[in-house]
């Protein structure tokens, strides 16, 4: 066993071994220990080490104590004449052993110049103090690759110290006075140079270094774990775009094909999803808060129109291409007013038992009946389920967040996250 920080653990004997019962009231160990630890001055090391000697000689070498220790103080159990002993630090075991365990790790990556390590780290650790610093190390790697990428281009002069300053305002980096760069409009220019072709991995490449790509092609890309903060990808078609766990806060995403998208723990916090297509998406554990949706199409197919209010009529996307023109008024206006968050949400969820891919976050669903509910890719972080009959629902892919609250929920043949079946109130 280790001894978590501060603590001295000692053992009468060695593993394996038997300890001696001794000739009186007390085992051999206990009566040395009882003779050395009443002896002025004798550091807590000292009292162990003679206990040990007599113990050893004592048995003929049969038994020998051992102990672990991780006291970094000095202890006596009795103080020498004059001397004050120090009051000892009560240490939570749990706790120091967690913080051990939080350092090692740090030690280890701090110097990775690896971004999925750092990724891992805050992931692992989201209370740890160096949790900030690994955020901080992460934005700069993301920084510094851009402007790398931006800096290598041959065809770009640089000389516009008024362009680079606006650069640094903006991510916080300073470019070398030799690399100044001449005006944004042939920055533009000399980066599109060599990326006439914005689809495959020409797109790809063209959106990590410059973080825009306005109308690429970057269906099936593989951006797991990507670093699109502020990212401009509007009108981009992103089908099938592996997007798991890819950091797009902020990111303009108006108008972009999304749909059958895998964006499974991904951060779209405050994201511009205006017109945005997620038809078939996976969302299960991506965090949308205040992401703005109008006219955008959810993974059930339904539109979402929670936002539209904070658009003029002129900044409105135009009407998904599945809606005909030749449809009555009062059907296209219905189909494109339905919102799927909030008490609109829930009164769908209770009244027809489908909300598939609803943005349920923090509903009171407690004691809720609903049987044979499609909750399938719903968004439930926060929502208080709690007893809640659920039998024959399926909640298969839905975001429960970390703590979901499901005491005293019934389920029977409900389908489960994880596609399980949970049968345990049949």
């Amino acid at each position: 066993m280790i001894a978590p920080t501060g603590s001295f653990i000692s053992y009468a004997t060695a593993p394996g071994n038997v300890a001696a019962d001794g000739a009186g009231d007390n085992g051999l160990f206990t009566e040395r220990l009882l003779q050395h630890m009443t002896t002025p001055g004798l550091k807590l090391e000292e009292v162990f080490k003679r206990v040990r000697a007599n113990v050893q000689q004592d048995s003929s070498n049969k038994q020998v104590p051992w102990d672990s220790s991780s006291v970094t103080g000095d202890f006596f159990f009795v103080p020498a004449e004059g001397v004050v002993a120090a009051k000892p630090k009560v240490v939570d075991p749990a706790k120091s052993s967690d913080e051990d365990f939080t350092a090692q790790a740090w030690e280890v990556i701090k110097d990775s110049k690896d971004p999925e390590l750092l990724e891992e780290f805050i992931k692992l650790f989201p209370e740890a103090p160096q949790h900030n610093l690994a955020r901080l190390k992460l934005m700069a790697m993301a920084s510094s690759s851009s402007t790398e990428a931006l800096a290598q281009d041959k065809n770009v002069e640089i000389t516009d110290e008024e362009f680079c300053k606006k650069f640094e305002e903006e991510y916080g980096i300073s470019l070398p006075e030799s690399e100044y760069i001449s005006s944004k409009e042939q920055v533009l220019t000399a980066s599109s140079v060599n990326s006439e072709v914005l689809s495959g991995e020409a797109a790809k490449e063209k959106l990590l270094a410059t973080n825009t790509c306005e109308g690429c092609d970057l269906s099936e890309a593989i951006l797991y774990k990507a670093s699109l903060s502020k990212a401009i990808l509007s009108e981009a078609n992103l089908r099938g775009a592996d997007l798991s766990g890819a950091y797009l806060f902020k990111a303009k995403l108006e108008e972009a094909k999304l749909s059958d998208a895998y964006l499974y723990g991904a951060n779209l916090r405050k994201a511009n999803l205006r017109g945005a297509d997620l038809s078939g998406a996976y969302l299960y554990d991506a965090d949308l808060t205040e992401a703005t949706f109008c006219y955008t199409k959810m993974p059930d197919g339904s539109i979402n129109n929670q936002d539209c209010s904070s658009f003029s009529s002129e900044e409105a996307p135009a009407k998904t291409a599945s809606t005909s023109s030749k449809e009555p008024v009062s059907v296209v206006s219905s189909v494109i007013s339905e919102v799927l968050s909030g008490k609109a949400a829930i009164k769908k969820l209770l009244t027809i038992k489908k909300c598939s891919g609803c943005f349920l976050e923090d509903a009171d669903l407690s004691d809720a009946y609903l049987y044979g509910a499609n909750l399938r890719k719903a968004n439930l972080r926060g929502a208080d389920l709690r007893r809640a009959y659920l039998h024959d629902a399926n909640m298969e892919g839905a975001n429960l967040g970390y703590f979901p609250s499901l005491r005293g929920a019934r389920f029977c043949n409900t389908t489960m996250l994880d596609g399980a079946i949970n049968n345990q109130d049949c």
